[in-house]
């Protein structure tokens, strides 16, 4: 029979350790949320996931409202109310657009709307509005309508050295 001494030895070696059942209680789950969540610098994502066609509907419609405007704007209306309509249809149409791009475009786009909407905090009411501004929301638009291009959202080009028409301009000047 054992002593006493080797009971106790007995009862040590089989003493378990909790300390991985405390690190698991300490393991706090990291819930991904968009906030936090960083952009790439680049992406390669292009603009072929399905808006569905009232997403598509809404942004032709924001697409005309711009041009509507831009014609105002490219006139140097001195209407303050005619910019800010403008500023919010290029930044509505931005954010429905902006996550097909990476960090690196952001925050350009970002620059851009800064320096657009601390320009026209600047315009005070019944005095002339600077060329300044129209010329930066003009610029503004200008970057929109290439990231558009782009994000294959513009009108559809093809090279002219493949497909259809590329054929039929090898074969005239072949013939």
């Amino acid at each position: 029979m054992p002593d006493k001494e080797e009971i106790e030895e007995q009862k040590e070696d089989f003493d378990f350790d909790f300390d991985i059942y405390e690190d698991e209680e300490k393991d706090e789950e990291v819930v991904e949320s968009i906030e936090k969540k960083e952009r790439p610098i680049v992406t390669g994502i292009r603009s072929r996931f399905s808006n569905g066609q009232a997403e598509l509907e809404r942004l032709a419609d924001i697409n005309v409202l711009v041009s509507q405007y831009s014609f105002k704007i490219a006139s140097f209306t001195q209407d303050v109310n005619v910019l800010w309509k403008y500023y919010g249809l290029l930044d509505e149409f931005w954010e429905s657009i902006r996550n097909i791009y990476g960090k690196a475009v952001n925050d350009e786009m970002s620059e851009r709307k800064k320096i657009c909407r601390e320009l026209l905090n600047g315009v005070s009411k019944g005095g002339k509005i600077p060329h300044r501004v129209h010329n930066n929301l003009l610029y503004f638009r200008s970057m929109l309508y290439r990231l558009k291009q782009l994000g294959n959202l513009g009108f559809e080009v093809e090279k002219v050295n493949k497909g259809i028409y590329g054929k039929a301009r090898r074969n005239i000047e072949d013939g």
